[in-house]
């Protein structure tokens, strides 16, 4: 039988990523080893919203060596183990989905950006004509880029962050405790970082950049709404492309963008760093028992209370308390 494994060169396949969900999360991890010789972790969920085997959430992807029906036939053991239980994989990569085995189904489909380090002149060059014009906007209007690896800057991010989430999208931010633990694994040790756009003394818009190995991810952000006219984005952007420069790293990650009609802006902006587009696909598994209906009822329910909760007067506090309590529901 052909073996695949884990690329462990992933971020989101490291050690260090799944303890930051574990300890941010009331979730249930189980380890097992059915990837080659690699150990697979997945998410267990016994009841709301159903009954579910995911790798992983919470994490834009995986990736694996190896074809999908090489992948799809090492997971027959699990469908064996979990009767019942629907089995979602997140995989980023080139796949045929002709291979796709009897049961399982696209659910979800997305690109990721990898942008090559060089020399800051060359990278500029492959900037496209409207990122050079937002930058060089940018830095004539002399918005200013601060880097933090402290709580102080930490607690920025998050409350601003939150009140992105909650104002623009309607929908909450993670708990508190997932950028605490971020600080705690990658920050404390000159891996992690926070950087912050200012226009004199107000912060316009951040991002949090974790490095893995010798690729840097840029993981999270938000802006102040009515900042685009100072661009911070775009500087920040190029910011953490010679951060990531001097950092020794070879590749900058721009992150998940899910291809649903409402993100072709924020794939225009990534593809304006001139980066390689990776697609990303979520496929699922599941049993002709399973009750997909009720999963579906559970998922609509907390979308309602999320809705109710996000047209709320809250501050930073109040949405990580009800995160807490709602966020993991979303796996």
């Amino acid at each position: 039988m052909m073996t695949i494994e884990l690329d462990t060169d992933c971020l989101f396949n490291s050690h260090k990523w799944l303890t930051i969900l574990d300890s941010s999360f009331p979730l249930r991890f189980e380890t097992k080893r059915t990837i080659g010789n690699q150990m697979l972790t997945c998410c267990r969920c016994d009841g709301l919203p159903g009954k579910l085997l995911i790798t992983l959430p919470f994490s834009d992807y995986l990736l694996f060596n190896g074809s999908l029906i090489s992948i799809l036939n090492r997971f027959q053991d699990w469908q064996g183990e979990y009767p019942g239980y629907a089995i979602v994989l997140r995989l980023g990569g080139y796949y045929d989905e002709q291979q796709l085995l009897p049961g399982w189904r696209v659910i979800r489909r997305g690109v990721f950006h990898r942008v090559a380090i060089d020399e800051p002149e060359i990278m500029h060059d492959r900037l496209s004509n409207l990122f050079k014009r937002n930058l060089g906007t940018a830095q004539k209007k002399g918005v200013d880029i601060r880097i933090c690896q402290d709580w102080e800057g930490l607690e920025r991010f998050y409350q601003l962050f939150a009140r992105q989430r909650k104002e623009k999208f309607k929908i909450l931010s993670p708990p508190r405790k997932l950028f605490q633990t971020m600080l705690m694994e990658y920050m404390a040790q000159n891996q992690g970082w926070v950087l912050e756009a200012r226009f004199e003394s107000q912060l316009l818009a951040a991002l949090i950049l974790l490095q893995h190995n010798d690729v840097m991810y840029y993981k999270y952000s938000a802006s102040l709404p009515h900042s685009s006219k100072y661009c911070p984005n775009n500087l920040l952007l190029w910011t953490a492309l010679n951060w990531a420069g001097q950092r020794q790293c070879r590749e900058l990650d721009l992150g998940l963008s899910i291809l649903d009609g409402h993100n072709d802006g924020l794939v225009r902006f990534k593809e304006g760093l001139g980066g390689a587009v990776v697609p990303v696909m979520n496929i699922r598994y599941e049993p002709e028992s399973y009750d997909n209906n009720g999963e579906e009822t559970n998922r609509e329910l907390f979308r309602s209370i999320t809705r109710f909760l996000t047209k709320m007067d809250m501050d930073a506090n109040q949405i990580d308390a009800a995160a807490q309590i709602l966020f993991h529901y979303f796996i």
